[in-house]
């Protein structure tokens, strides 16, 4: 739902309150729609982990960027990392930060305890010459 849909639903609601109030009461709790906003982005970003193994999101290692979420002025470097550490601890998926990437723009993260099978990255894989 975007911001628009729940500024329509305040408009539309039978009532005797003039436009003018809604608008000002609407003005009130922009963000906090915005963030709700923001908090469903993640969610949907976190689950595309849910079901991978360690060595998956090893290979594959999450990554997320701030432009890939709607109002990303209302967060922080520091409030972004902290929501996807708490969505990946909620979800009981064993990732832990890795680093910042993009000039700060975006955040990794790995698996600490998978054991990635470095031979499938060998591109010398007979040495029977």
């Amino acid at each position: 739902m975007n911001i628009y849909e729940y500024y329509k639903e305040l408009l539309l609601t039978r009532n005797k309150i003039p436009k003018e109030v809604k608008r000002y009461i609407f003005s009130f709790v922009i963000d906090d729609f915005k963030n709700i906003i923001n908090d469903k982005k993640l969610e949907t970003m976190i689950s595309k982990y849910k079901n991978k193994n360690k060595i998956m999101i090893q290979r594959c290692p999450p990554i997320f960027h701030l432009t890939e979420v709607p109002y990303n002025y209302l967060l922080t470097n520091k409030n972004f990392k902290e929501k996807i550490e708490f969505l990946f601890d909620k979800e009981k998926i064993d990732v832990i930060f890795s680093h910042y990437c993009c000039n700060n723009k975006g955040i990794c993260f790995c698996n600490p305890k998978a054991e990635l099978d470095l031979t499938l990255f060998n591109p010398i894989v007979n040495n029977n010459y």
